[in-house]
């Protein structure tokens, strides 16, 4: 819980970062996004794709820190 604490300070950052480094791995990953179809931005300036990390991890984080209710 700590270190998400101190991740989330940069959440938009590092999930930018997590998604690069899936489509350094698996360039072939990228298809499965239709924002990136045909985009000329690249990856890293691309403000749909970090938007959609950032969404990914806050909802990372809900899931994994929310107490369920009862």
């Amino acid at each position: 819980m700590k270190s998400w604490n101190s991740m989330k300070k940069n959440v938009g950052e590092l999930g930018l970062k997590f998604f690069l480094k899936i489509f350094e791995i698996a360039p072939s990953y990228q298809k499965w996004f239709s924002f990136l179809k045909n985009s000329k931005v690249p990856l890293e300036k691309n403000p749909k794709l970090k938007s959609h990390a950032m969404a990914i991890f806050v909802m990372v984080e809900y899931v994994n820190f929310e107490k369920p209710t009862k």
